[in-house]
């Protein structure tokens, strides 16, 4: 059945080269969804199919293959492209790597490296979407865990939900680079009304002021985010997954991230609501 294929979108301007890439795709994986024979017929074909891979030429009559990707890398970040061209020369391969493409094949090529590299590119994609819902549920249990014993007190979490590419701060927001195997972020965001009281409440005062406000925001997310590593780290056997140090952002900002495959949950305490948004990309290698 072809909805259990893999969908295939393939741009060149040449019907014999668009039949050749066709014909070397094994039906039993892919399903050629369509087709287009210029760079604006490629990014208006994949707005509607929303294909699951993209081949894509160098040279077409109204845009060259790296405008177009660009294009339809504006439309989707998480886009998988195969660049095929008879050109592969260094400053092309070059330019392809710029845009985060790291696959380029140049005809002719045997039918079974595209197929390889195909499959390659699809199945680390599932496998990358698979690992973010498991790394993501493993910090949602580490926001819970964290809060609960910094605030001897318990704490409820909503389900972890997908997080738009962009996400309005309630006030306070802690952003944490993730490094290693894998590449990630997390968002640790309270208003500031709740950043203020949970802090009084850990350090058992009456007031703070602001900066003890974001030392304690900061400092309550790189341990959160400390715990969801190591858990991670620990699970995977030998991870190498590591944290930059925290970021503080102020006032209601936008904050986008668009490479992530991202998620959102909520902890409710006595002291407010804080949102914990934990986003990773795929594994080194490019796109």
């Amino acid at each position: 059945m072809s909805q259990d294929k893999y969908k295939i979108l393939i741009v060149d301007d040449s019907p014999f080269s668009q039949s050749i890439i066709k014909n070397s795709l094994q039906e039993e994986h892919f399903h050629v969804i369509g087709m287009a024979s210029t760079g604006y017929e490629g990014i208006q074909r994949y707005r509607e199919l929303k294909p699951q891979l993209v081949t894509m030429d160098i040279t077409m009559p109204d845009m060259d293959g790296l405008e177009c990707v660009r294009r339809i890398l504006d439309i989707d970040p998480d886009a998988k492209i195969v660049m095929i061209s008879s050109m592969r020369d260094l400053d092309l391969i070059k330019r392809a790597h710029a845009l985060g493409i790291a696959h380029f094949l140049q005809k002719p090529f045997p039918p079974e490296e595209l197929n390889r590299l195909a499959l390659n590119i699809l199945r680390k994609r599932e496998q990358t979407q698979q690992d973010a819902h498991v790394f993501a549920e493993v910090f949602r249990q580490a926001l819970q865990d964290s809060l609960a014993t910094l605030l001897s007190a318990s704490v409820t979490l909503s389900e972890l939900s997908e997080q738009e590419a962009e996400y309005a701060s309630l006030g306070i927001a802690v952003v944490i680079g993730i490094t290693g195997d894998r590449a990630g972020k997390m968002i640790l965001d309270c208003a500031p009304e709740t950043a203020l009281a949970t802090a009084c409440r850990i350090l058992r005062k009456d007031s703070v002021d602001d900066q003890e406000m974001r030392y304690a925001v900061a400092e309550i997310g790189n341990i959160i985010a400390g715990h969801g590593v190591s858990r991670i780290n620990d699970r995977i056997g030998g991870g190498n997954l590591r944290l930059t140090s925290p970021s503080i952002l102020c006032g209601k900002v936008g904050i986008i991230n668009p490479k992530m495959i991202g998620f959102r949950t909520t902890a409710q305490t006595g002291e407010g609501p804080w949102n914990l948004l934990v986003g990773f990309g795929g594994a080194s290698g490019g796109r």
